[in-house]
Formats: structure tokens, sequence, C-alpha cells
């Protein structure tokens, strides 16, 4: 099965746009939609890897900033579609073509990061550690945008969020903006 045509079945016979994949597979929009003269150009397999890491709306804007996707056409006309449950991304028929195309390295989760801290009277330092092995995308991405937050709770359960860079409003340490320290990596030797 083809890139294009995993992500046809996605929309359940529905495709709005055509897609275009990094495999030379295409497929062209089975329904009539203000979206038919959008193109979704999946230009690498870590956008699938993305996307399944990270399913729905956040998958798919880490994949598009990475530059593993590109959209071409009247974006609003894309952003007015209504998206397919989750559970065709999830049901086998979707999912393990899709695990075929990608390798399952791609969904196993990272381990947790070995965590060493250290404090004296005016600092608090941490040294964190991750193993990069199951996620060769990752290990060899040039540059990364670190997001780095806390919550600190006080001796008498007060709590404060600190981090990086905050949006306005309530605290998410999952956006965007909250991404703020470039961090380039070298090439190990």
């Amino acid at each position: 099965m083809s890139v294009a045509s995993v992500v046809a079945n996605l929309f359940d016979g529905r495709l709005p746009f055509r897609v275009e994949a990094f495999d030379g597979s295409e497929v062209a929009p089975t329904i009539v939609s203000p979206a038919n003269e959008i193109t979704l150009r999946i230009l690498r397999p870590e956008a699938l890897i993305r996307i399944l890491r990270r399913p729905a709306e956040l998958g798919l804007a880490r994949a598009f900033v990475a530059g593993d996707l590109e959209l071409d056409g009247d974006l609003d006309a894309l952003f007015s579609l209504e998206l397919p449950s989750l559970r065709y991304l999830f049901s086998p028929a979707t999912f393990l073509p899709l695990l075929r195309l990608i390798g399952p390295a791609a969904v196993r989760p990272l381990a947790p990061p070995a965590i060493e801290a250290r404090r004296s009277h005016d600092r608090f330092e941490l040294d964190v550690t991750v193993d990069l092995t199951p996620a060769p995308d990752l290990a060899s991405a040039g540059l990364w945008r670190l997001g780095l937050a806390a919550v600190i709770e006080g001796a008498n359960g007060a709590r404060s969020y600190w981090a990086l860079a905050h949006p306005p409003g309530a605290p998410d340490f999952h956006a965007a903006r909250g991404f703020a320290y470039a961090l380039a990596m070298a090439n190990p030797s």
C-alpha cells in the first residue's frame, strides 16, 4: 500500500484534496469539495512519524513546521474541512499498512530521561539525558526547539508556573510559543 492511499483511507472514501507522497504515490480527491484545489505533499517519512506520535493537530503542525509537509492551494478551504476521527487512523486497516511503510520503531516511546538535580543556597540545576536511539528522526535533526517548563509547589501548597516562554492566558506547556530556545545539534562523530 502506498503512502497516499493510506492517507486517502483516513478519509473513508471521502478525500477532499489531492495527496502526493515521498514514495511517488498520488491520490486525487474522491469528492467534490472547496478543498479540491489543495495539494498535500508528504515530503518525508518523518511527517508520518510526527503524526503517529502526536495525532491530530499537534502532529500535523509539527510536521508542517519541520518541512515534512507542504500545502498548495486555498488554506481557508482546508480549515473549513471536517477531519476524520482518530478511530480511522488507529483502525487496523489504516494503522498496519502505515506501520509497514515506516517501521515499528517510529511509534516506540522514548524511555524516561535520566535526571540529576543539584541544589545550592541560590540555585537549582538539572542535568537531563535522553536516549534518542529509538527516535532516529529526532537524533538526526540539526536544529531543535526546546521548551522548558516547571510547576513549583511551595511548602504552603501554593503553585507557580515557570517556562522559558509563555503564551498569554492559562499555563499551556504544549503551546508552540513555549518552544523558545533554539538548540543546534552537532552531528555525532
